[in-house]
């Protein structure tokens, strides 16, 4: 009980081990970039911007491709044509995450959560 130690047994950096995967996930539309890309293959800036729900502007979609990218989760293919032809897909890392994502999906559908609305959750700024 008086053990000052975080889950994973190490005296490392305090906190959950999750923060570094749930602070990415968290970041609007990764999760479903990477879910698009591991269920459709290799697709197009447009094709992926059709899929996504809502309304995605391309420079959000380009700013989190290149994100992905950099993370090294997605590959940017230029065709080197004329009009541009660049295809999007997960690389092996990507894929990793996306079994991720599809293993949590399998797991929730088993799940009765409740919902939950912004306006069911306290605001941490107005409490005393």
């Amino acid at each position: 009980m008086g053990d000052d130690r975080n889950m994973n047994g190490d005296a490392g950096a305090p906190g959950c081990p999750l923060d570094p995967v749930l602070s990415l996930l968290a970041q609007k539309w990764l999760v479903h970039i990477i879910w698009f890309l591991g269920h459709g293959g290799n697709l197009r800036f447009n094709e992926l911007q059709r899929q996504l729900p809502g309304e995605v502007s391309a420079k959000v979609l380009s700013g989190r491709l290149k994100q992905l990218e950099t993370l090294k989760l997605v590959v940017r293919e230029d065709k080197g044509t004329v009009p541009p032809h660049v295809e999007y897909r997960l690389t092996d890392y990507g894929r990793s995450i996306n079994d991720l994502l599809a293993n949590l999906e399998s797991k929730a559908r088993g799940l009765s959560l409740p919902v939950v609305t912004p306006a069911a959750v306290p605001d941490e700024t107005t409490e005393s």
